[in-house]
C-alpha cells in the first residue's frame, strides 16, 4: 500500500474562490513533485451539494481536454499538470453553503456505485487522501450561524465520514486535510 494513493480534491466553487483556483491550477506541479515514485490518481469535486446535477453532490468532474475522471502516474507529468490547472478553476458559480465534508462524503458513496463516473477512483491497496480547499467552514442553507447542528445532515459530521471511510474501506489508511482561508483575510491568502 505504501506506493499507491487515491486523491480526492473538494474544491470550493463559491464565487469568492477564483484566486485560490487559480494559485492551485498554478501550483499543482509542486503537490505532483511529492508523489514521484507513487502510483497515484486524483479526482476532483466542488463543495456544492445544492442540487443532484452533473456537477453537484460529490460527482467528479471531467477533465478538461480529456475523457476521464481522474488523472493519473500513467498521464505524465505534463499532461496531468495542464488537465489539472484547467479543471480547478471552476467557471460555473457553485453554491454559497460550502459542504466539504458532506462532498467528500458523497464522492465516496458514489465510488461504490457500479456504472458511476465515481465508480474506480478508490482503489484495493491505495491510501486514501482528501484534500479540502474553501474559504468557509461546513455550512448549510438555513444555518444561522449560531452553531445549531440541527440544520446539518449526518453526512455534514467529520466523525461520520471517518466511520463511513473505516467501515466501508477497511485496513484503509485515510487521511483529511483542509485548506480554509478565513473570509476577507486577505493578508493570510495572498501571503500564501
Amino acid at each position: 500500500m505504501a506506493n499507491k494513493v487515491d486523491v480526492l480534491v473538494v474544491i470550493d466553487n463559491s464565487g469568492s474562490m477564483a484566486y485560490e483556483q487559480q494559485n492551485m491550477s498554478k501550483r499543482f506541479d509542486t503537490f505532483l513533485n511529492q508523489l514521484q515514485g507513487l502510483d497515484w490518481q486524483v479526482g476532483i469535486v466542488t463543495t456544492d451539494l445544492s442540487e443532484n446535477t452533473a456537477l453537484k453532490d460529490g460527482r467528479l468532474i471531467q477533465y478538461a481536454g480529456l475523457n476521464k475522471y481522474w488523472i493519473s502516474s500513467q498521464d505524465g507529468f505534463a499532461a496531468a499538470q495542464s488537465a489539472f490547472a484547467a479543471t480547478i478553476q471552476r467557471p460555473e458559480m457553485g453554491s454559497g453553503n460550502e459542504q466539504g465534508i458532506a462532498a467528500t462524503y458523497r464522492a465516496l458513496e458514489r465510488s461504490q456505485i457500479a456504472g458511476d463516473n465515481n465508480n474506480g477512483l478508490i482503489r484495493d491497496g491505495a491510501a486514501l487522501a482528501v484534500i479540502v480547499v474553501t474559504d468557509s467552514d461546513e455550512t448549510v442553507a438555513g444555518n444561522n450561524q449560531t452553531g445549531v447542528e440541527s440544520t446539518f445532515s449526518p453526512k455534514n459530521f467529520a466523525t461520520n465520514l471517518l466511520n463511513y471511510v473505516t467501515t466501508t474501506f477497511t485496513n484503509k489508511a485515510f487521511k483529511f486535510n483542509s485548506i480554509i482561508v478565513e473570509n476577507c483575510d486577505t493578508a493570510c491568502l495572498y501571503n500564501q
